[in-house]
């Protein structure tokens, strides 16, 4: 812990760079299997042939 931080507090300093997914991936996400389909626009899963989620609309 810096002298900066209080007790309890997490070491962010909000300058770093976040990672992951956008939330709008989610209409990627097969609700069969839970494979993430890599192309965005996609109807059916790649693996299971599952129907995938309509966008979000974001």
């Amino acid at each position: 812990m810096s002298s900066e931080e209080k007790p309890g507090e997490v070491g962010c300093t909000g300058t770093e760079e976040e990672g992951g997914e956008a939330p709008c991936a989610l209409n990627r996400v097969c609700p069969e299997c839970g494979r993430l389909s890599g192309t965005a626009g996609a109807r059916h899963c790649d693996r299971c042939g599952g129907e995938l989620p309509e966008s979000a609309g974001y």
